[in-house]
C-alpha cells in the first residue's frame, strides 16, 4: 500500500510539472500532536522536513504533491516514551488570493496519509482530509516563502486505542519554474 501511495503521489508531482507556473519547495514542520486515550491527554513536538512540487492551475488555484519525514522525535510529556514522524505523503488543492504581486493568502484541502512511531516500537497512522490556510511571499521571481497552518487526519495507534492529533505550522522556501 505505501509503495502505491509513494507512486500515486510522484505520479502527480509529475503531472503538475506541464502546468504554467511550476514549482518545488521544502518545508520544515513544526508539529503539535495530541496523544488521547480514556478521557486523557499527552501532548508532543516532533520535528519534520518534507518536499514539495506544484503546478498552478490559474492564478487563484494550483495543485500541490508532498513527501515528508521525521527530523527530530520529541517525548510525549507526563508519558516518558518519545514520538516521531516516519513518513507523510499528501495532495492538495490550493485556493489563493493575491493580494499585490508579492504577497498572497491562501487556503489548502487534500488527503494525507501520516505514519509515526514511538520509543517502545508501537506503531500509529492516519489518513484522510488535510486541510489548512497559508500565506506565502515571493521575494524574487523565482524564490518565496511560505507560512501555514495544516490539520492533519486524525488517526490512532495500531494495537491501542490512542487517538492521534495533528497540527502543524509549516515554513518553506520554493523555487518557481
Amino acid at each position: 500500500m505505501r509503495k502505491m501511495v509513494v507512486a500515486a503521489v510522484l505520479s502527480s508531482a509529475a503531472s503538475f510539472s506541464s502546468a504554467n507556473g511550476f514549482y518545488v519547495g521544502a518545508d520544515y514542520l513544526m508539529l503539535d500532536t495530541d496523544l488521547k486515550a480514556f478521557g486523557e491527554s499527552a501532548g508532543t513536538e516532533p520535528k519534520g522536513l518534507s518536499v514539495k512540487f506544484g503546478g498552478a492551475f490559474s492564478e487563484y488555484f494550483s495543485g500541490e504533491a508532498m513527501l515528508g519525514i521525521g527530523t527530530q522525535d520529541d517525548t510525549v510529556k507526563d508519558a516518558g516514551f518519545d514520538f516521531e514522524l516516519d513518513l507523510l505523503i499528501g495532495a492538495s488543492v490550493i485556493g489563493a488570493l493575491p493580494l499585490n504581486d508579492v504577497f498572497k493568502v491562501y487556503g489548502k484541502i487534500g488527503l494525507a496519509k501520516i505514519e509515526y512511531s514511538d520509543s517502545d516500537d508501537d506503531r500509529a497512522d492516519a489518513s484522510g482530509l488535510l486541510y489548512g490556510v497559508g500565506f506565502a511571499a515571493d521575494f524574487s521571481e523565482k524564490y518565496g516563502v511560505s507560512l501555514e497552518y495544516i490539520q492533519y487526519p486524525d488517526g490512532e495507534y495500531d494495537d491501542y486505542e490512542i487517538d492521534v492529533e495533528t497540527a502543524s505550522l509549516n515554513l518553506g522556501v520554493y523555487r518557481k519554474f
